[in-house]
């Protein structure tokens, strides 16, 4: 009895010991199912980024993935891309959370990175929309105003934000501001100058300080006609008699001309405001503003003559709000809340809420480089595009390529392309643009541009 005893305890101490050992072997499998392997610990982030997972110990079939508590992904993939932009930069916390096919949590990895990007410099002051007639600061107030900072996602619009009119281009404008009737007074425009420098952003905040002007709406408006792009034309017309007003004659020997120009598009069949809507940026922001003003006051004669859709205000019969997004809508279809109107006033309010503008790549990367043609070349003809793109960086998987904001092509990945100057090019200043992304189509990350001049 005690023999067998024996036997019966020391396969009782086996069996715990072997259900001690199994659980710790269990524990250490669900510790090591799955590793996070990039980025890892205290490495330092920005932009988009994969976050790459190791399974080390099957049976995974799941993983969810979370940035500091919130889940933003479930696999597979395995492998995610991560937009740090939308985070403020300081520390955060990847978690991916390893589970089977009954759904039983397996396995656990974290890792703590430091998120760092470029961006708008915080302000004590945001300038909003001011109501009709409200007396606004001057342009030399909100010079003070405006905090410096040297976030730029567009250096290629250098020359044009350095620009201001000069004396003589700005009497021409003074003396007929519009070249149609019907619009806002002349004396409306008086004090449209042109007259600072700086960022883009900054140039834009400017404006809307000085008219009175909300300035993420301001922000969203030249994302959405330009891509904040200094140089951008549109409006492309073939018929020779759309192509000339007040002092501006658009037409091309080719046979066209494009009506609208610069951060805002502004319309030079409309406005008599040649060459300084393309070459000025400040000018360009500034004279939308100061449109947006008179239509905020009820400047804009044939608007009252306007019959808006149903449940939308007569001009100027608004409240605050009402004027402000109609005054917009109208930059876009010329009259006051008619369908077109409301549907652009939309897309202004999607982007503004989402502020798109502040994913821009603001910071240069060793993995795009922009070699051919250099900064302020002059090119003609069949330019070649060529760059040099570290496909190794996960962030530099292909890139494409833009003109002046207009997306051109992804093929080839990594160049080089052939830019044809003489098909619908007009001579002067533009931006060839070059973005890269992820494999799985995770960007733009880094951003390389050049301002070029044609000569043709």
């Amino acid at each position: 009895m005690e023999k067998q005893g024996g036997i019966r305890g020391a396969l009782g101490r086996l069996t715990l010991i072997a259900l001690i050992v199994g659980a710790a072997v269990s524990a250490t499998r669900a510790e090591t199912v799955v590793t996070i392997t990039s980025p890892t610990a205290g490495e330092t982030v920005s932009g988009t980024v994969n976050i790459v997972t190791q399974v080390v110990q099957p049976p995974l079939i799941w993983e969810n993935f979370y940035i500091d508590g919130n889940k933003i992904a479930s696999s597979p993939p395995y492998t995610i891309p991560w937009n740090t932009s939308t985070l403020p930069s300081g520390s955060h916390t990847i978690e991916v959370d390893a589970f089977d096919g009954h759904g039983k949590t397996i396995g656990v990895a974290k890792v703590t990175v430091a998120v760092a990007n470029p961006s708008p410099p915080a302000s004590s002051v945001y300038f909003g929309t001011l109501a009709p007639h409200a007396s606004l600061p001057s342009e030399s107030q909100c010079a003070e105003l405006v905090t410096p900072s040297a976030w730029e996602p567009r250096p290629e619009n250098a020359v044009a934000n350095h620009t201001v009119p000069t004396a003589q281009e700005l009497a021409s404008f003074y003396a007929a501001p519009l070249n149609f009737i019907s619009g806002p007074p002349a004396s409306d425009f008086q004090a449209v100058d042109g007259n600072y420098t700086g960022t883009t952003d900054m140039i834009l905040r400017w404006a809307a300080c000085k008219w009175g002007m909300d300035e993420n709406q301001l922000r969203a408006q030249a994302y959405d006609e330009s891509w904040w792009s200094a140089y951008t034309t549109g409006d492309l017309r073939t018929d020779q008699s759309q192509c000339q007003a007040g002092n501006w004659n658009g037409w091309q020997p080719q046979g066209y001309c494009y009506q609208s120009y610069g951060l805002l598009q502004m319309k030079m069949a409309s406005y008599n405001a040649w060459p300084m809507a393309w070459d000025s940026t400040a000018f360009n922001a500034d004279f939308r503003g100061a449109y947006w003003r008179a239509c905020m006051n009820g400047d804009v004669a044939y608007y009252y003559d306007d019959v808006p859709q149903t449940g939308y205000p007569t001009y100027p019969n608004g409240s605050v709000d009402q004027m402000a997004w109609g005054c917009i809508g109208s930059w876009y279809s010329g009259s006051w809340y008619d369908a077109g109107a409301i549907s652009y006033i939309g897309d202004i309010q999607a982007i503004a809420a989402a502020k798109p503008w502040l994913t821009l790549p603001a910071s240069s990367s060793p993995s795009l480089t922009l070699q051919q043609p250099g900064n302020g070349a002059t090119v003609s003809g069949q330019v070649q595009i060529a760059i040099t793109l570290d496909q190794s960086d996960p962030k530099a998987c292909y890139a494409c390529w833009s003109i002046d904001g207009i997306h051109q092509s992804c093929t080839p990945a990594v160049g080089p392309w052939t830019w044809d100057t003489t098909n619908h090019v007009l001579n002067g200043h533009h931006a060839i643009q070059v973005d890269s992304y992820t494999c799985e189509d995770a960007g733009p990350n880094y951003h390389a541009a050049v301002d070029v001049n044609v000569s043709n």
